[in-house]
């Protein structure tokens, strides 16, 4: 993860009512995106050059649904939440303004 310019990018983002994210907000992010790293073990930037992290994105909404059908389902990476979810989105976010997909063969698309 490209950490130093992914936090930059989140300090001058604006949360939906206005005004910048707070420094442990942006420090969640953070912390959750190094998560996602530690469980997949692989860094996200190998995985966004894969599928802009499409995969992850599908098994942590995958994930989430299944948690709410029947909670006591087994998920093998114990991703529940959906702080996980919005931080590899977000990185997917800040990858794709930083231009970054146009060396990709396909581009990114944002759902």
């Amino acid at each position: 993860m490209q950490e130093k310019g992914y936090r930059a990018w989140l300090e001058a983002q604006e949360k939906r009512g206005g005004g910048p994210y707070k420094q442990a907000t942006v420090d969640t992010y953070i912390r959750d995106a190094k998560r996602v790293e530690k469980v997949y073990g692989k860094n996200l930037d190998e995985l966004y050059a894969k599928d802009c992290l499409a995969e992850v994105l599908q098994e942590l909404e995958d994930a989430a649904q299944a948690r709410k059908q029947d909670f006591h389902l087994p998920n093998p990476k114990r991703f529940y939440g959906s702080g996980y979810r919005s931080a590899v989105d977000s990185y997917r976010k800040y990858r794709k303004s930083a231009g970054e997909s146009e060396s990709r063969s396909a581009p990114c698309t944002l759902a």
